[in-house]
């Protein structure tokens, strides 16, 4: 009689084949691709040999492919620099170009403005992990002075306000959370219990950094403990996640890394922080914003990972 795969089963070539990513520390090739068409739609020849110029000293070696003499030529040499160059050259050329654009008056803010959302679009759907500053709203909305909001009598100027940067959202770690959890979802058994976190991720890539994605990670905190504790018949499934995690932890799945009872404690009470701003909309882009976002998906993914794993080895 030949033995049938269980349909939780994952055969070892489908557990070790990578995952895409779907966070990125670095520059994707399709992020690449939008920027420079973005780029290619906007900038003039003057704008180019000005950045160049700049850019040149900064860098150990210019690119000997640049050339910058006429537009077209130039445009060509500045789309190849963003679709080929490291992540860090990119950038560098980026920050240059931008601060270039907001400071001459080649452009109209209208265009500049357009531009500016686009970029941090793409940024923002391509899960890169950088981010621009100053926010958009900064760039024509208003400013404060002496704790008073006024209104900006003309365009953003990167000499007298924050020149235009990128800041960087997090490392490698979150990446490769991410990816452990993932592997999990694989077979069908943690599937529909890991929904509320990918769903939460997908409310990350449209940028709704609210209290919705916390909802969304506590739902999957809930749905795995239900699920384990309701499976081995300790609990029923009326009862509350801290009442579960009480119960993980009775039944030894935390020994003998009862410090992870601390951290999930934290990552719990973040998370109930989060819910409990869902319905106070005033507070979700001050308080639940994009930093607080990230850290929440970074530390459930890797809680939620080492409890599916401590789960399965002690319930073999």
């Amino acid at each position: 009689m030949t033995w049938g795969f269980d349909r939780d089963f994952t055969p070892w070539g489908k557990r070790d084949e990578e995952i895409e990513p779907r966070v990125h520390p670095h520059l994707t090739e399709p992020a690449r691709n939008r920027i420079a068409r973005i780029l290619e739609n906007v900038v003039a020849y003057d704008d180019v040999y000005e950045t160049y110029m700049e850019y040149r000293t900064e860098v150990i070696e210019e690119p000997d492919y640049f050339r910058w003499r006429n537009f077209d030529p130039a445009r060509a040499s500045q789309t190849h620099l963003i679709k080929e160059e490291d992540t860090d050259e990119v950038l560098l050329y980026l920050e240059i170009l931008l601060n270039t654009l907001w400071s001459n008056r080649n452009h109209s803010e209208e265009d500049l403005l357009k531009m500016d959302s686009k970029l941090r679009r793409v940024l923002r759907e391509h899960r890169i992990l950088f981010r621009l500053r100053p926010d958009h709203k900064y760039l024509h909305r208003s400013r404060v002075e002496g704790g008073v909001r006024k209104t900006r009598p003309r365009r953003y100027d990167p000499n007298r306000y924050e020149p235009l940067h990128f800041e960087k959202l997090a490392d490698e770690t979150i990446v490769q959370a991410d990816q452990d959890l993932r592997v999990l979802t694989k077979g069908t058994k943690w599937k529909e219990p890991l929904s509320g976190y990918n769903e939460a991720w997908n409310k990350y890539q449209d940028g709704q950094f609210s209290a919705i994605i916390a909802e969304k990670l506590y739902n999957s905190v809930e749905a795995v403990v239900q699920k384990m504790c309701v499976e081995q018949g300790w609990e029923n499934e009326t009862q509350t996640v801290g009442t579960y995690l009480d119960r993980l932890n009775k039944e030894g799945l935390f020994e003998p890394n009862q410090s992870m009872v601390g951290e999930w404690q934290q990552i719990m009470g973040g998370l109930r922080t989060g819910v409990q701003k869902t319905g106070d909309r005033k507070s979700w882009h001050d308080e639940v914003d994009q930093d607080y976002c990230l850290l929440l998906l970074h530390q459930t993914s890797a809680f939620l990972t080492f409890l599916i794993k401590r789960y399965e080895k002690e319930s073999e």
